[in-house]
């Protein structure tokens, strides 16, 4: 499956959360197939070197998210840690560094191991509690955990970097405009590492920067790699079988709290991990299902960490 077809098939999975309930009680089966062959599938080659800067274990949970009235500082540096005071302060500071270094590293064509996957956490669906019946077909549309750490996906240095962290672009951060950060916070490591956390404001069916492009409309198209609606649009108008069953489907995709992790070496400003979560608010606002009218919602977590970098 392609790198762009994981979102896709994730969010397919949501739509046909809510019509499967109706399939199922009409007994009736549909095979829905995304390009290619299913992502869980896929077999990586690992590779047995060890790569030149010692990484740090990326985090296997996505960090608490609790909205606030007012963005929090960045964090102080400590008194007396004489290290601490290279750290940057202030939403445009940590922006900056953190673009710096991943551009950078984009630049230099890194090496790097890739995890992703993708889930759909009962407790935020509401989708009038059948999601418990049809996850083991939902689940086939997309990466789980288990699988996604079992089989890391492998890029060598030198590579062509077009999965990094932008898709089919030269660069691996565009974003300039600091007021569209939530909140961001920049701390010293007890390993001497520097953590960068950015957290973007909500956005309402944002797209991804265009391939060859070096800004972007979108302010999550600018950190990271969201779906274009039109993909999802094509097989729901295009698979002959989804087309059949699901009419006038309206439809938004609400990305919220997505957080980008940085953890890198301040003495040589290489990368030591990349970690960032999308979460995604598919919101069926109308349509019909085999003749019935259908709404529903519920969330998409889309969990990314790039680790074993080697410069």
């Amino acid at each position: 499956m392609k790198k762009k077809d994981y979102i896709v098939a994730a969010i397919l999975s949501v739509l046909a959360c809510v019509m499967a309930f109706f399939l199922v009680t009409r007994d009736v089966k549909v095979d829905v197939k995304v390009e290619g062959a299913p992502a869980a599938n896929q077999t990586v080659e690992v590779p047995t070197t060890a790569p030149t800067t010692a990484p740090t274990q990326a985090p296997t949970e996505a960090p608490s998210q609790e909205n606030t009235d007012k963005a929090p500082e960045a964090t102080e540096p400590t008194k007396g840690d004489e290290a601490s005071t290279d750290l940057p302060s202030g939403n445009e500071a940590i922006l900056k560094k953190y673009s710096d270094i991943i551009n950078d590293a984009n630049e230099k064509k890194v090496g790097y191991n890739k995890v992703e996957f993708q889930a759909i956490p009962p407790e935020k669906a509401n989708l009038g509690g059948i999601l418990d019946k049809i996850m083991p077909v939902a689940q086939t549309f997309f990466v789980d955990e288990a699988t996604a750490k079992s089989n890391p996906e492998t890029f060598q240095k030198g590579g062509d970097m077009k999965w990094f962290p932008l898709y089919h672009t030269t660069k691996g951060c565009v974003l300039t405009d600091a007021s569209k950060i939530e909140k961001a916070e920049c701390t010293k490591l007890d390993d001497g590492n520097v953590k960068i956390t950015i957290e973007l404001q909500d956005e309402m069916n944002p797209e991804p920067i265009a391939e060859g492009a070096t800004t972007c409309n979108s302010v999550t198209g600018s950190m990271f790699t969201p779906i274009k609606r039109a993909d999802v649009d094509d097989v729901l108008q295009n698979n002959f079988a989804v087309k059949m069953l699901i009419k006038d489907l309206n439809y938004d995709l609400k990305y919220h709290d997505c957080t980008a992790e940085l953890i890198y070496n301040p003495e040589t400003n290489q990368i030591v991990s990349l970690t960032q979560y999308m979460h995604i608010l598919i919101i069926v606002n109308s349509g019909k299902v085999a003749g019935s009218d259908v709404t529903g919602d519920a969330i998409l977590d889309n969990s990314m960490f790039l680790t074993e970098f080697v410069y």
